[in-house]
């Protein structure tokens, strides 16, 4: 009797163990499925950020609206040295509260093994309608410059804040001085991209 009694337990907790790992599957299989859903959701809202265009309205964190006025979904590349700069995306907009800006999206990169420094944050903007833009923004910019210990990749954006209206701006340029080497010694060309703006 007590042999009948411990093989219907053994059998018993055979069959809950196999009931948990059928239910732990589904559950993984559901996660997975999830996963996918919303890497897939993540995808496409990339897809239409590369599509941005003039009209375009954005909710900003601050709670704020943004309305892009100007933009370039064009990549455009550059180098100084060791260091490439691609600029990936340039937007001219205007907050709700009538705040006007240039952001210049961009990556950064130091392609040797070496300390480099490249001060990509004290680039310049100029406009078609004659404005020149000293530095962007040290408020709200990324660190995208500074000093590159051998081979390392920076991406951020610059913020550049016109007095012109921005609704006039057709076209920007941005230099960003050379690269040097840790003793500060140039070792690249200055940099010098025009981007113009689809309106």
């Amino acid at each position: 009797m007590k042999k009948k009694v411990s093989m219907c337990i053994v059998a018993l907790a055979t069959l809950l163990s196999l009931t948990a790992c059928e239910s732990s599957n589904q559950n993984g299989a559901k996660e997975e499925q999830q996963s996918q859903e919303n890497s897939n959701t993540h995808k496409k809202s990339s897809s239409s950020i590369s599509e941005e265009k003039p009209g375009d309205v954005f909710k900003l964190e601050n709670g704020k609206e943004m309305t892009l006025v100007g933009v370039s979904n064009k990549e455009a590349s550059a180098s100084s040295g060791p260091i490439k700069v691609k600029i990936k995306k340039v937007r001219a907009s205007i907050t709700s509260d009538k705040q006007s800006y240039i952001e210049v999206q961009l990556e950064t990169e130091n392609t040797s093994d070496k300390t480099v420094e490249f001060f990509a944050n004290q680039a310049v903007l100029t406009t078609n309608t004659g404005e020149q833009i000293d530095r962007a923004s040290r408020e709200y910019s990324d660190k995208v410059g500074g000093t590159f210990n051998g081979s390392v990749k920076k991406e951020g954006s610059l913020f550049f804040f016109p007095k012109d209206k921005v609704e006039n701006i057709d076209w920007v340029k941005l230099f960003i001085k050379g690269a040097c080497d840790e003793n500060v010694d140039p070792i690249g060309e200055k940099i010098e991209v025009k981007i113009n703006l689809q309106k």
